[in-house]
């Protein structure tokens, strides 16, 4: 479970962005955050993520503080797909999904389930076609694809999705929408 407890938080000296925020999301649930550009949306995710300095115990991931969570421990609990994305290194498509691993995997390099798990998320966003190209080469949509594949590999209790379908098609929209 997801739990925020009247969370605040606001940047430099502007007002507060995000003001007495409040709610549970259970696991199987879907939440949806609506409103318009500047609004806090991604802030919101951030802040649940971690990503932000926040008030203590205001977020609970199953019962616990969120600050109790190291990092590779929270790569287990939620990954995320973030709204903007700059690849500058050309990475194989396959390889950017399988770091999606890199919380779980051991000393020595990915193991075989692992492997596993990324080829199941390629094929999963149908960027299977794709998997030897560098990232740096796709199309916007084709790099969200695979963005959301390596969080879908990552294979953790919440996934956390910042505007998931922009720059993809109607039909890759849909499909999105779907896995999800």
């Amino acid at each position: 479970m997801i739990e925020v407890r009247r969370l605040s938080f606001g940047y430099c000296r502007c007002a507060g962005v995000l003001k007495e925020i409040s709610f549970e999301l259970n696991k199987g649930q879907t939440l949806s955050i609506l409103g318009p550009n500047g609004c806090g949306k991604t802030t919101l995710l951030k802040a649940i993520l971690g990503f932000l300095p926040i008030r203590q115990e205001t977020i609970f991931l199953n019962g616990s503080p969120l600050e109790s969570y190291a990092r590779n421990s929270l790569a287990k609990v939620m990954s995320y797909v973030p709204q903007l994305r700059d690849g500058v290194f050309p990475y194989r498509v396959r390889d950017m999904v399988l770091m999606g691993r890199t919380g779980r995997r051991h000393w020595g390099g990915f193991s075989s389930a692992d492997e596993k798990k990324a080829d199941e998320a390629i094929d999963k966003v149908g960027v299977k076609s794709l998997a030897r190209r560098p990232v740096t080469e796709l199309s916007g949509g084709q790099q969200q694809l695979v963005i959301i594949a390596r969080a879908l590999a990552q294979d953790s209790q919440f996934v956390l999705m910042d505007e998931p379908t922009s720059g993809l098609d109607l039909a890759n929209q849909t499909l999105v929408l779907n896995v999800m």
